[in-house]
């Protein structure tokens, strides 16, 4: 009986699959973050002018 190891080559397209899909799950929070930070900054611009 003979047993064979696979020995699995380095797939770098794998990867990039993995990273594309976790990136695509990431994009809603990081637009959620940035348009917060974005509105802080355009309140305490405003808030600012009145002083």
């Amino acid at each position: 009986m003979t047993t064979t190891t696979a020995i699995k080559a380095f797939e770098p397209t794998k990867i990039f699959t993995y990273t594309n899909g976790m990136l695509d799950s990431l994009m809603p929070v990081l637009y959620i973050i940035l348009g917060l930070a974005l509105a802080f900054i355009i309140y305490n611009l405003i808030k600012n002018n009145f002083r």
